[in-house]
Parts: structure tokens; C-alpha cells; sequence
């Protein structure tokens, strides 16, 4: 029969305390680093307004996807074969 060895929690945990500390420390310092960077931006370029710039990405993807569409329409016109053809 093996012999059964105690573990003492209060010990147990005592690493894994200080490895969440360090974590959250350095999680703070991401922080400040990101927020600092963003602070130099809205000072340099302005506060960018987020419905605007989804806007003007959209009208960048439309673009080549309505050129498409009216240039096959228009092919189909030039061959005859519009509406109750």
C-alpha cells in the first residue's frame, strides 16, 4: 500500500499569489502604455469619430463591388437582354 503524503494548502497557494500579482502588474503597464499612446494620437490626429470611419471603410469596399454590378448590367442591356426580353 502506498503511503499518503499531506499537502499543506496555505503553502500550496503561496507561488500562485505571487504569479497573479506579477501578471496584473504587467497588465497595468499595458494599460498606461495603451492609453498614453491614444492620448498622442487624439493630440496629433484628432478624435477620430468611429461611425465616420466605418462610413468611408464601406464606401471603400462598395466602390469596386457597384462598379461590377453596373458594368454587367450594362452588358446585359447592350446584348438585348433587358426587362421582358
Amino acid at each position: 500500500m502506498k503511503e499518503v503524503q499531506s499537502v499543506d494548502v496555505a503553502q500550496w497557494g503561496w507561488g500562485i499569489s505571487r504569479d497573479i500579482g506579477r501578471g496584473e502588474a504587467v497588465e497595468a503597464e499595458m494599460d498606461a502604455v495603451i492609453s498614453k499612446r491614444h492620448e498622442q494620437r487624439v493630440k496629433s490626429e484628432g478624435e477620430r469619430q468611429l461611425e465616420e470611419a466605418w462610413r468611408e471603410g464601406e464606401r471603400r469596399v462598395e466602390a469596386p463591388r457597384r462598379s461590377a454590378r453596373v458594368a454587367h448590367v450594362v452588358e446585359v442591356w447592350s446584348r438585348g437582354g433587358g426587362i421582358g426580353s
